[in-house]
């Protein structure tokens, strides 16, 4: 019998009518797909339609590829920092596999990502948090139709949670001091020099002895994520004394190579046991909260903005290649520049009252 639908089979079955898509796969070979609901069925068949047009043609391997495998091999492609490694695996692990990682992916439509995303936001994620969701999500399936496996990404135009604006969080010159001292004799020195140039994770993990000068004050930031990120930091002289002091703690006084910042024993520093075991509890000892590592950089930002340093000095110092990144995500801006940006933790501290790092370490 003539479908009323055209180029969609109904096939009347003991659990209901189901719909047939017929089409000629990319290397002509005569497929077929079949849908509960007909609104899927009409979806497919103006997907074919416009491949067609188009000159393409999904693949019969979309139905033998699951989710999970797309996934595996697209972050053996990609080259992620650990941080964002271990965020993406994060993500992965928690919010992609479980409900995708068995589905082939001729089974994953729009409408099933879109379902997703209103999961998410019903389980309580904030919109940011959807949204890194869903990027991560669209590249994966961007390599599905890289490799002709998939004639479109499903995950292209999800509806997605509106953006709340951001809080800037940043710590008070009482909390900088409780977390400083929380943080033990041993790391007390990465927290102030956290606080003290606003360098990102990445960029002070990555630093080599080489990159500090004693004698002019400075370190040098050659890994940065960005180019406008790879800099020459300026410190005051009590700042300096603290990766000096850390370097003779840590018996490399007169080291030349190797890692400017470590654990004691001399490890370089990895982000994830860093956090476990140092930051976070530090936090929980000085009762902090929602305090991350990111909270020292803004941080940063605010003592040179309250400071009252131009805009270009704040955006230079902390590697933003856009001054509006940082009045966005940062500090809000003034422009008078009352002051140098070398040893604005001192003085952002010696202003209320506290004891500043310089007269501390002498």
């Amino acid at each position: 019998m003539k479908s009323k639908y055209p180029g969609i089979e109904v096939i009347a079955g003991k659990k209901g009518r189901s719909y047939k898509v017929r089409y000629r796969d990319g290397v002509g070979r005569q497929t077929s797909r079949t849908f509960r609901l007909l609104t899927d069925a009409r979806a497919f068949k103006s997907e074919i339609d416009v491949a067609r047009s188009h000159g393409a043609l999904p693949s019969k391997r979309a139905s033998a590829v699951t989710f999970a495998e797309l996934a595996n091999e697209w972050v053996a492609s990609r080259h992620h920092r650990p941080k964002t490694a271990l965020r993406r695996d994060g993500i992965l692990a928690k919010h992609l596999l479980p409900p995708l990682g068995a589905m082939t992916l001729d089974n994953i439509r729009h409408a099933t990502l879109q379902n997703l995303v209103k999961q998410w936001s019903a389980a309580g994620l904030k919109s940011h948090t959807i949204k890194q969701h869903a990027q991560i999500l669209s590249s994966i399936l961007d390599l599905a139709v890289k490799n002709d496996t998939l004639v479109k990404n499903p995950a292209k135009g999800l509806s997605l949670p509106k953006a709340q604006r951001k809080e800037v969080r940043a710590l008070s010159p009482e909390e900088c001091l409780a977390l400083i001292e929380a943080a033990g004799d041993d790391y007390a020195p990465i927290i102030e020099i956290f606080l003290a140039t606003g360098c990102r994770w990445a960029e002070i993990e990555a630093m080599n002895v080489e990159h500090f000068s004693a004698r002019d004050h400075t370190i040098k930031v050659v890994n940065s994520k960005t180019d406008a990120g790879n800099r020459t930091i300026t410190l005051d002289p009590g700042e300096a004394a603290i990766i000096t002091k850390h370097l003779l703690a840590t018996g490399r006084s007169g080291a030349i190579d190797g890692p400017l910042f470590t654990s004691p024993d001399g490890h370089r520093l990895h982000y994830a046991n860093f956090r476990s075991r140092v930051f976070m509890p530090a936090v929980r000892r000085a009762r902090l909260t929602d305090v991350t590592i990111h909270t020292l950089r803004r941080t940063h930002a605010t003592m040179l903005i309250t400071g009252g340093h131009n805009l270009k000095a704040v955006q230079n110092r902390m590697g933003h290649a856009s001054s509006q990144t940082t009045l966005t995500h940062y500090a809000a801006a003034r422009t008078e520049d009352v002051m140098l940006t070398a040893g604005a933790m001192s003085a952002y501290l010696k202003r209320q009252g506290a004891d500043s790092t310089a007269e501390r370490t002498a």
